[in-house]
Parts: structure tokens; C-alpha cells; sequence
């Protein structure tokens, strides 16, 4: 159901409900194509379609709400934002430059602080062409235990989710072949909104963040990952959002270009892995009079391949989901579990420094082997 294109002549959105007339439990797969908005946007949708309390009447569901719609200025109010704006992408200009001038550095090897240069990540067989075909995996984890976690390691839920996410990625692709310690790359969405600020459509930046590599420790494999992931932070805070906007653009453009000419298996990928955090509904959440168990985000497949893992938080609990082309890997399942336990042996490792990465459990049995060159 997630393989094939919306079609562009009708609404680009579907409602799939799944339900079995013997089980009082059912689902919704919502299709919605990003061009109506990013994360942030479609969810503070979607949850304006729930409840608060089940109410068997007078429902109205979410794609019969009434949108806020963008009032039209004043004619001076429209020229001083024309100004506005001009001055606003004449900067946004000077920081582009400065931001290709530092990657470009990075590049030479002149400055090593900063950011990944694109296309510049490790080549594995989740990696490559998009095709048809998806791998489609769902597991939760206790958000309570993640925020527990990143106190008391002192750094963010994101790295922590990162850390487990890389342990996992890593220990899949053992199973089909490729045993490596360099590190791996994810794409990591920026929200580029203001505290508070509930504009519509897309406004993120998506950057490249090196991984781990090199150590079997969890928690030094952690360390890594905070320190990489912090120094994204600090080239994002000293260039207007605007302007990773731009940066977004221009890479994903050009990466979009290689899908088109059929050469993404050539090049190397931007990024492994893209992972995305989204807030959502902090309490029990009713659809007409049905209680939300949970809500699993599935994203869409980006340019030159890789795993895509969205995290929604709902009541306190992490709906995760996964999704990649399906050529080579013909189940993700065995990534969920693999990234369950690395959690689990992440939050183990603070207190018995012992533990390995290496005794994460085997479920190459249920998935179909092959022999990939590590070059």
C-alpha cells in the first residue's frame, strides 16, 4: 500500500481504514503527499481531527475541518514586506556562500569542525537507486526511559535515539555482508520554526550528521554521536534558517537529479539514514469513540536510498516506524529489534561498561543473505 504514487489528478491524500468484523480494534493508513506540509505540520492536523473524550456524535473527521486561511494585505503592507524580503535573501545569500565556503574547506581538509560535506556517505546495500517496492517496520520504546537516558548522560533524547538507530543500522548490514568501523551519516531534519510558531507548510532544513565508528562501547559510541551531532547544532545557530533551507534545496535537488539520470548507484550517498523526531498528542487521544493506541509514522523514500525513521511521541510512548526499498532488504523487522535491544544495552551500559555491541542477537534467519563488498 505504501509503494505506489499518489495520483496526481485527484487530492493528494487517502484514507485507507483496515478493520476485521471479528476485533473491536481497527486502523487508518492516511496517505498525505509532503507537499501539503513537513512532520510538524501534517501532525498538528491530523491531531485537530481527535478527541480529548470519545463523543459518538456530531464528529467531524479530520479532512472535513476548516483550514485558517492566509488574509491578503494592504497594498503598503505588501511593499514593505517586498523590501523586507529582498534584504532578508541578500543575507540568506552571504550565508549560503559562507556555508559552501566551509564545506568546501572541509572538503580540502583546511577545516575539519564542521558539518559533512553531501555526498560524501558510506555506500551499503540499503543505500543506492530507489526502486518500487518498500520494507515497512513498526516497534515502540518507552519515552519516559528515553528522557531518563538523556539526563543522565547529559545529552539530548535525539542523540540518545540516534546512538541506538546507528547500533542497529550497523548490526543489519553485518548480516548481509558488510563489517566495517567507519562511520555511517544520517539526514537529520531542522525545525526552522520559532518557539510557537504555527505556520503551515514545510519549513525544516535537513542536514548530514556523522555517526559512530570504532568503538563497540554503547556509551562511547554515544559520546561520538553527541559530539558530531553538536557541532551540526552550532553551524545551524550561525547561519539564518533560511539559509539551510537553501543548503536543503540545493543538495536534495541535486540528488533528485542523479535519481532522475539513473546514477545514484554510482555516487556516493548523502546520508544512511534519515531520522526525524515529531512531538505529538501528550495525552489519550479518541477518534469519534474509539480510543488511539498508538500512531506510527511512515515517510516517504528519499533520493538516493537509505532507512527513513520517523519518531512520534504519543502518551508518553515513542511510535516509531521505518521504511526503505525492499531490492536487497526484504524485511526490517529484524532492524526493529535490533535497535530495541541497543537501546535496552545502551541504558545497561551506563553502569557495566562491559557490554558490546557485538552480543546483540542474531536474526539473520529472518532475512535473505548476501554478500556485499565493503568497497
Amino acid at each position: 500500500m505504501h509503494e505506489p504514487r499518489l495520483d496526481h489528478d485527484k487530492p493528494l491524500w487517502q484514507y485507507h481504514f483496515l478493520y476485521s468484523p471479528s476485533q473491536q480494534v481497527f486502523a487508518i493508513y492516511a496517505r498525505v503527499h509532503h507537499m501539503y506540509g513537513d512532520g510538524a505540520t501534517l501532525v498538528r492536523w491530523f491531531q485537530a481531527g481527535y478527541l480529548d473524550e470519545p463523543q459518538s456524535t456530531g464528529f467531524v473527521p479530520v479532512w472535513a475541518l476548516k483550514r485558517l486561511r492566509h488574509q491578503k494585505r494592504a497594498q503598503y503592507k505588501r511593499m514593505k514586506r517586498f523590501w523586507i524580503n529582498l534584504w532578508e535573501t541578500l543575507l540568506t545569500g552571504k550565508d549560503l556562500l559562507v556555508i559552501f565556503t566551509r564545506l568546501l574547506l572541509r572538503l580540502i581538509r583546511i577545516n575539519r569542525h564542521y558539518m559533512p560535506v553531501p555526498f560524501t556517505g558510506t555506500r551499503t546495500v540499503l543505500t543506492g537507486q530507489v526502486k518500487a517496492g518498500r520494507a515497512v517496520a513498526t516497534f515502540d520504546l518507552d519515552f519516559a526511559r528515553v528522557r531518563a537516558l538523556a539526563r543522565r548522560t547529559r545529552a539530548s533524547a535525539n542523540e540518545v535515539l540516534l546512538t541506538a538507530f546507528d547500533i542497529g543500522v550497523h548490526r543489519l548490514l553485518q548480516d548481509h555482508g558488510h563489517v566495517f568501523t567507519r562511520a555511517l551519516y544520517t539526514n537529520m531534519p531542522i525545525n526552522l520554526r520559532k518557539p510557537g510558531e504555527k505556520t503551515t507548510g514545510n519549513r525544516i532544513a535537513i542536514v548530514p550528521v556523522q555517526l559512530a565508528h570504532d568503538e563497540s562501547d554503547p556509551y562511547l559510541r554515544l559520546r561520538q554521536i553527541i559530539y558530531h551531532h553538536r557541532i551540526v547544532k552550532q553551524a545551524a545557530q550561525r547561519a539564518r534558517p533560511s539559509a539551510f533551507s537553501g543548503y536543503t534545496i540545493v543538495i536534495q535537488a541535486i540528488a533528485l537529479v542523479f535519481e532522475w539520470l539513473h546514477i545514484s548507484d554510482w555516487v556516493k550517498p548523502i546520508a544512511n539514514v534519515l531520522v526525524s523526531n515529531i512531538p505529538g498528542p501528550k495525552q489519550q487521544k479518541y477518534f469519534k469513540d474509539s480510543k488511539l493506541l498508538a500512531c506510527y509514522p511512515i515517510s516517504t523514500q528519499t533520493p538516493g536510498g537509505g532507512v527513513n525513521i520517523t519518531l512520534m511521541t504519543y502518551n508518553g510512548t515513542a511510535n516509531i516506524g521505518m521504511v526503505c526499498c525492499n531490492q536487497q532488504i526484504k524485511s526490517l523487522q529484524p532492524l526493529a529489534e535490533y535497535c530495541r535491544e541497543a537501546f535496552d544495552m545502551l541504558e545497561a551500559s551506563i553502569d557495566d561498561p562491559s557490554l558490546s555491541i557485538d552480543d546483540i542477537g542474531e536474526h539473520s534467519d529472518e532475512v535473505p543473505l548476501s554478500i556485499v563488498s565493503d568497497h
